[in-house]
């Protein structure tokens, strides 16, 4: 992690973000608070005005693929442009125009399927760098990638790769048949699977008023367990699979076979992906227009069953073999459906569902129904953009569906708690060591973990933390 002084964060590169929507904003909020000279463009003065109020910021009103635009801003080469309005085109031209300009590191968010990288082809990473698009989002690609995580690790409620190989996050739910409810963390250390994996956050609710209202915490020993908790575990990947029928005894009879909400490309690419991955699996295509119906049968996919049926009609779909054992992803073009479709089948079938869902407040609401998981494509999207923004400036990337961030810390000759163990630091509460990589091998941290000149510390900090954290190394030097 490199921490800026007052003076250095004066030279700090400026961020151009195109686009003032839910993921510009987002962006412009999260990276304002790290001293980036920030300049917001976007043809809607309200939206511009909205983001004025929120960020001390400069804004320009005007389309983002407007060459004098890029002229009046004065683009060099320490800048960072990042185009994420809704229109490809404009994003990629954009791009384009910005590093005409000098920029050597743009971002450009696309949607339509067929802007990626087709590795093979001459439309490949090497080509849209050559178009002035150093890195290239696609934000249904980035669905799918996580949907197979998620199907990939049974039972997984989310998956966060960590900095260095072979340790990862996963969030299991305490399900209500589950051997751990109401029972303390401490005593999770008599359990001869979890000696090798550390809680590291619980997303769980709370009462506030006559609210019940979503917190994510850093949990302490004697924390009691609920049901309906989302809890966080740091391990290898093999290790954390093998604890995920103590949160949910049925949890390997979870996938008998796959119903995908249809009417989008995207849960037509789900289906082609996953009647490949899964050859011994029946994969259902639930279409409710009957054009789009004989379109999908056409693919001659003996793997892949189209059903020209109503999601209401859960009957039918029962006598299709959906239960409690099978996956359910509600993949329509239509967010109130997905919603729908979702606790509906929970709540008839008890289905694992996963819903994709863009719009914040539904996602709140899952989690509140303790009701499958959402699957939303622009929060993927905005914490793989901030990874990459925040990439070799401040080593930090959001943790998903956590209030948190992780930042990784190289322990330098000058740091005052070389040589003592973990236990002995007075680290801020809100914050946890997670793993400590020694000669590129990372293991998880312990109280009884002796640190290193040399050691990367990933921690894991609640955002309101953050700056306690900075603090604490701050002040060690």
């Amino acid at each position: 992690m490199i921490r800026f002084t007052k003076k250095e964060k004066e030279k700090k590169s400026r961020l151009i973000i195109a686009g003032a929507g839910q993921v510009g904003s987002h962006i412009m909020q999260e990276m304002s608070l790290y001293g980036y000279d920030i300049i917001l463009i976007d043809q809607d003065e309200d939206k511009i005005q909205e983001a004025k109020e929120k960020a001390d910021i400069a804004t320009f009103v005007g389309k983002a693929s407007n060459p004098e635009l890029f002229m009046e801003i004065g683009l060099n080469q320490d800048d960072i442009f990042i185009s994420v309005t809704n229109s490809d085109e404009t994003n990629l031209v954009a791009c384009h125009l910005a590093s005409a300009f000098g920029c050597q590191t743009t971002i450009a968010r696309v949607t339509e399927p067929y802007y990626r990288n087709y590795p093979d082809s001459p439309i490949n990473e090497a080509f849209w760098k050559k178009m002035g698009v150093h890195t290239l989002f696609n934000q249904w690609d980035l669905t799918v990638k996580e949907i197979e995580k998620l199907l990939s690790s049974p039972g997984a409620y989310d998956h966060i790769p960590l900095p260095g190989r072979d340790l990862e996050i996963v969030g299991y739910r305490v399900q209500e048949k589950s051997v751990l409810a109401k029972r303390r963390l401490i005593g999770l250390r008599d359990v001869p699977a979890f000696h090798n994996i550390l809680v590291a956050a619980i997303i769980t609710m709370e009462a506030e008023g006559d609210m019940l209202k979503e917190k994510t915490i850093i949990p302490r020993g004697d924390y009691r367990l609920q049901v309906g908790d989302v809890v966080y575990l740091v391990g290898k990947h093999k290790e954390l699979a093998e604890v995920a029928h103590l949160f949910d005894p049925d949890i390997n009879k979870r996938m008998k076979h796959i119903f995908i909400l249809g009417g989008s490309v995207l849960a037509h690419k789900l289906a082609e992906l996953f009647s490949k991955k899964y050859k011994n699996k029946a994969i259902y295509l639930l279409e409710t227009n009957r054009r789009s119906a004989y379109l999908a049968a056409e693919s001659n996919n003996p793997n892949i069953h189209v059903l020209l049926t109503d999601i209401h009609k859960i009957d039918d779909l029962r006598d299709e073999g959906l239960d409690a054992n099978c996956v359910f992803i509600a993949a329509s073009k239509q967010e109130d459906e997905n919603l729908i479709a979702s606790i509906l089948v929970h709540e008839e079938t008890q289905a694992r569902t996963l819903a994709i869902l863009q719009d914040p407040v539904n996602v709140h609401l899952l989690h509140k129904l303790n009701i499958g998981t959402p699957v939303s494509p622009k929060h993927l999207l905005i914490d793989d953009v901030l990874r990459v923004v925040k990439q070799g400036v401040h080593d930090v990337f959001a943790a998903k569906s956590l209030d948190a961030e992780i930042l990784e810390y190289v322990i330098a000759e000058s740091a005052t708690f070389k040589n003592q163990q973990i236990k002995d630091l007075l680290f801020p509460e809100n914050a946890l060591i997670l793993s400590v990589i020694r000669d590129n091998k990372p293991e998880i941290a312990h109280g009884g973990t002796t640190l290193k000149v040399g050691d990367h510390l990933i921690i894991l900090t609640m955002k309101s933390a953050a700056q306690e954290v900075e603090a604490f190394f701050k002040n060690s030097l």
